[in-house]
């Protein structure tokens, strides 16, 4: 490592690149080499003597050594002098690798906004890094969309910069004063405004990495949690995800993501950078039935739910938003009965009328409270034989799942299972359950089951 100060030694500058608070950057050369180009940053004039900024360079160089080694995407240290940070009138550098590729910025501003799949990929490729940084106590506490460089969104492939205000827990813990705000444009966080607060939580990375989902798929900065109206960045008018996203089933699942990502509490978003991965890959795969949480994440978040709330009238609060979907049900296996009678009345759905209604569940299951159930029915005429379609509504904490569940029902036969409890999609309690996919599924439920009820018929059931 270049240990003189004195960059310009074995580099050239080729163009300025920009800057942040603290530094600028160069595109440089290679004097021995000019092929070979790499990025120089330098402390601003004002901020060369000062002792914060310089260990913050020091401790920038030691995170991005320690998750290149450890597999993260982050530039590779190519040159420097970082470790002369005490050393206040030597002036300090470092030379990192070039990305090739665009600012994640400069790409949405280009496409207004990325599709569902390259919204995904972007979030599920930054989650790969935060889970480096996160085995090595390593926070990077400012993650926006000027420092993501896209090398590709299909397949995806990002690196993260602008480690400058990073922090590692085996490092020296006073480059963050009490009263020191983190704040940017992007996104606002109130654990990273004000004295008292703790600006070094992990999960505060996890939360802006469900920012840059939101700001993948509407191309829209969050700015802050909540608007005057108490309402999220994903449900205000003209930023709302319904416009953007086609499949219902996707949007349900989306918008319950960023219910919980984007909550105000900390407490309440998601906790582990895993549990994000996990919610990503229902969406990315929602045929794919979710790995279950750990028991600790499960008990630790419930104990906490009880003690705030009594559970039986948010139980109930939930049951009655189900109800809204009586109508719905009742008009899907209307349509599906008379498009079924253009085929010699052969299939019919029940029940019909009055008969369908969403229940009330008491109890607990494996997938948490129970809180309602429906019972959806695909006949075949002349014959005893008949699909039961189960759809039923569990809650854990604040947040909603909706499963289905299909069986064969023969008189005087145990019913046998057709296909095994499958997440739908999940959605927090206190919101309006997703109509439009209930009804989306039940009809495509319904549709790949007759092939399968027809074969029980000419087997002999």
């Amino acid at each position: 490592m270049n240990t003189n100060g004195q960059w310009n030694e074995k580099w050239a500058e080729v163009k300025p690149l920009g800057g942040g608070g603290q530094g600028d950057t160069l595109l440089i050369q290679l004097n021995s080499e000019p092929t070979k180009q790499a990025v120089l940053k330098l402390l601003k004039p004002h901020k060369a003597q000062d002792p914060k900024a310089r260990r913050r360079m020091y401790q920038e160089v030691a995170n991005l050594k320690i998750l290149r080694s450890a597999g993260g995407k982050v530039p590779e240290v190519l040159d420097g002098n970082t470790e002369l940070f005490e050393s206040i009138e030597t002036p300090m550098f470092f030379v990192m690798e070039f990305i090739p590729g665009r600012m994640l910025a400069d790409s949405v501003a280009e496409l207004g906004n990325l599709s569902v799949e390259g919204a995904l990929g972007v979030a599920l490729d930054l989650c790969a890094t935060l889970q480096v940084a996160g085995k090595e106590g390593i926070v990077h506490r400012d993650i926006k969309p000027e420092n993501i460089i896209v090398r590709s969104i299909s397949p995806p492939d990002v690196v993260m910069v602008d480690f400058g205000l990073s922090f590692n827990e085996d490092a020296d813990v006073t480059n963050t004063s009490v009263d020191e705000g983190l704040d940017n444009k992007f996104i606002s966080l109130p654990e990273r405004r004000g004295p008292g607060e703790n600006k070094r939580d992990p999960r505060s990375d996890i939360t802006d990495v469900c920012a840059i989902l939101f700001y993948c798929l509407t191309g829209c900065s969050p700015r802050n949690l909540r608007d005057s109206q108490n309402r999220p960045p994903h449900r205000r008018p003209n930023y709302e995800l319904a416009a953007r996203v086609n499949n219902p089933r996707q949007l349900a699942l989306l918008n319950g993501l960023l219910d919980r990502g984007l909550s105000y509490e900390l407490d309440a978003r998601f906790q582990t950078v895993d549990e994000l991965v996990s919610r990503l890959g229902e969406i990315a795969n929602p045929t794919v039935k979710p790995p279950l949480e750990d028991l600790d994440t499960v008990a630790a978040r419930e104990a906490a739910a009880l003690r705030k709330n009594d559970r039986t009238t948010q139980l109930s609060h939930y049951y009655s938003g189900a109800q809204a979907l009586n109508h719905s049900i009742s008009q899907c296996i209307t349509d599906l009965n008379i498009r079924l009678k253009r085929h010699f009345n052969t299939f019919s759905v029940g029940p019909t009328g009055p008969n369908v209604r969403v229940r009330r569940s008491n109890g607990k299951s494996d997938n948490g409270d129970k809180v309602a159930e429906m019972m959806i029915e695909l006949n075949v005429q002349n014959h005893p034989v008949k699909f039961q379609l189960r759809y039923s509504i569990n809650a854990v904490g604040t947040e909603c799942t909706l499963y289905r569940m299909i069986d064969e029902i023969v008189p005087n036969k145990q019913p046998k299972s057709v296909e095994t409890e499958t997440v739908v999609f999940r959605y927090q309690g206190e919101n309006e359950i997703d109509k439009a996919a209930v009804v989306a599924d039940i009809r495509d439920t319904v549709t790949r089951s007759i092939p399968l009820l027809s074969q029980c018929v000419q087997v002999g059931y």
